[in-house]
């Protein structure tokens, strides 16, 4: 049997998404789906059938221009390389593959296809009869019209072992492919895919096309120039949208047939499709947005400061290489990466040899923090710890913040809105209203006060240079192969006169950026907490003042309540240091 991948580029696809994936899980083993930034419940709705077990790949875009070549291409690499796929269908998210000829299914005649082979697939549009009429349902089981004929367009089918062969490149929205290293970039030829087409619902209502057409090529602007030969169907319409024309059904399908498409396609029920109607202003508003920050981040990227990486390596090989692929898919280009090698072992199971940009450095030794101060090079630092998780544009967005801010921050974190239990490690901040500047002493307060780390973690952290010299690296954060999280924040937030002007530290509230830690840490791990929270209570308690102290001492109690039934989880030694030191804390 063949393995068959869809894989799409998608853009506020709320009102079809959810439609174009189960339909497509008709005939696909699995679905690979780039979201470019979606301001609409499209991400919802995805995550949603993921929930379900769904086999739905969802990979995030956060550049604002339509690289929708480069992505697509990407994708296609993926489904032969990741998931093994034979036949790729590179589809919108407004097209469904359907065989209105005879009673084969879609996955039927896939399956007869020549992985060796390029495909045209035919195209034909379709709209719905009445733009909202049933817009919460299966999208082929509205009542619909269609083009009496084929499109003079097409789109592809890529078999697997044709794809593989060296510079096969699709090209213009995946309706050709040519050969890359040809000087003269011919066309391949094709065979046409038997019985199946398109249907392409371009338009499913004003608003949805509206907004379609006023986002797209405002991105499709911003990667090449509004006088660029390219999408000037978008520039068209985009030209009566501005000029306060309404784009009605009649101005993409004049000619169209009643057709019921019910007898050809499966009985589907949606469940997350329900007021998802396109909004104009908010579309377009976000793209707008987005182009903003991307003249923002390109003039600071123009500064080329450097970001230094730090990541403390304590044994674990799988974390090692988990981070070092976030890192590798940062969208800020000028970093430097520093593993900390504090695991006792000299082998950490990664091979730099093929580092080739030369800005991997491992460190070992005894004073490893003291070559690690000596050889950084960057203006600012990211600290990544075995588990972190942050999105590929975080610090971008955080070396952002920092150089444009009117305030000297000594560091900018992520502050998140997440649910914790009492006696979970992690918390988020509230100080006043919004969190948007602080005294960095009055945050370390709270922090000590209520036994907490900030919710995203030390990872949520961008850190100016010199703050981290004063810090010195945090080389006394490191115990027994275990990392002393508090101890980091007291370190940032305590200020010293070495500091200067840099009291503040900023806060940003797209929380998204940073996966918030595990909710359920192991009770070891807890326990080390606690024990390092209570050695900070006995040296620094008194800062907080009777109130403060009694506020804390009731929370660990509380706290050593709560686990206490599962003490035996935890080394009987360290569960006695913990008791003990309770008891010096009352």
């Amino acid at each position: 049997m063949k393995k068959i991948a869809v894989v799409s580029m998608v853009k506020n696809e709320a009102d079809l998404i959810e439609s174009f994936v189960r339909h497509s899980l008709t005939f696909a083993d699995v679905i690979i789906l780039a979201d470019h930034s979606s301001s609409d419940k499209t991400m919802e709705i995805l995550k949603c059938l993921q929930q379900e077990g769904l086999p739905v790949v969802v990979r995030s875009l956060y550049q604002v221009e339509l690289a929708h070549q480069e992505v697509m291409n990407a994708l296609l690499q993926e489904a032969i390389d990741d998931y093994g796929a034979d036949i790729i269908l590179p589809m919108d998210a407004d097209e469904f593959l359907v065989n209105t000829e005879n009673q084969l299914s879609c996955r039927e005649i896939l399956q007869q296809l020549d992985t060796k082979l390029l495909y045209k697939l035919e195209w034909r549009s379709y709209e719905p009869l009445k733009q909202h009429e049933d817009e919460d349902k299966f999208t082929l089981l509205r009542p619909c019209q269609r083009s009496h004929d084929f499109a003079p367009g097409q789109k592809t089918i890529v078999g697997a072992e044709m794809a593989k062969r060296p510079g096969f490149r699709l090209v213009q929205g995946c309706h050709f492919a040519f050969w890359e290293n040809n000087p003269n970039h011919p066309q391949i030829a094709w065979t046409v895919a038997p019985y199946v087409h398109t249907a392409h619902y371009h338009w499913r209502s004003d608003e949805q096309y509206m907004a379609k057409i006023a986002t797209s090529w405002i991105n499709n602007v911003s990667k090449y120039s509004v006088n660029t030969p390219t999408a000037s169907y978008l520039k068209g319409f985009y030209e009566k949208i501005r000029q306060g024309e309404r784009i009605e059904p009649d101005n993409l399908l004049k000619d169209g047939e009643v057709f019921d498409l019910r007898p050809y396609v499966q009985d589907i029920s949606l469940r997350y499709s329900q007021n998802v109607r396109p909004d104009v202003l908010k579309n377009l508003m976000a793209a707008s947005v987005l182009v903003a920050e991307s003249y923002v981040e390109e003039k600071i990227k123009a500064r080329k400061k450097i970001v230094t990486v730090v990541i403390p390596y304590l044994g674990d090989r799988q974390a090692l290489q988990q981070t070092l692929h976030l890192v590798e898919e940062q969208t800020y280009p000028f970093l430097e990466i520093f593993i900390c090698n504090l695991s006792g072992t000299e082998d950490i199971g990664v091979n730099l040899a093929g580092n080739a940009d030369g800005n991997i450095h491992l460190l070992n030794g005894e004073n490893l923090f003291d070559t690690l101060a000596a050889k950084a090079a960057g203006d600012y630092v990211q600290w990544l710890l075995p588990g972190d998780s942050i999105r590929p544009d975080k610090i971008m967005k955080m070396a952002v913040c920092m150089e444009t801010q009117d305030f000297d921050y000594a560091f900018t974190m992520v502050n998140g809105d997440e649910s914790y239990a009492d006696w979970s490690p992690y918390t988020d901040i509230l100080v006043d209203e919004e969190f948007l500047s602080a005294d960095r002493e009055r945050v370390w307060k709270i922090l000590l006060r209520d036994g907490k780390n900030p919710s995203r973690g030390i990872a949520g952290t961008l850190i100016r240079r010199g703050i981290m010299d004063n810090c010195h690296w945090f080389r006394d954060c490191f115990l027994s192969n275990r990392v002393l999280q508090m101890t980091m924040w007291k370190l940032l937030m305590m200020r010293r006169p070495e500091d200067g002007r840099y009291g503040l530290v900023g806060m940003i509230q797209e929380k998204e950026l940073c996966a918030a830690p595990e909710k359920n840490i192991a009770i070891e791990r807890y326990v080390w907490q606690q024990l390092e929270w209570g050695i900070l209570l006995l040296q620094e308690g008194d800062s907080l003042g009777d109130e403060g102290k009694r506020i804390a001492q009731q929370s660990m109690k509380r706290n050593h309540d709560m686990v206490a039934a599962h003490k035996q989880q935890a080394d009987e030694g360290l569960w006695q240091q913990y008791e003990a030191m309770l008891a010096q804390l009352r």
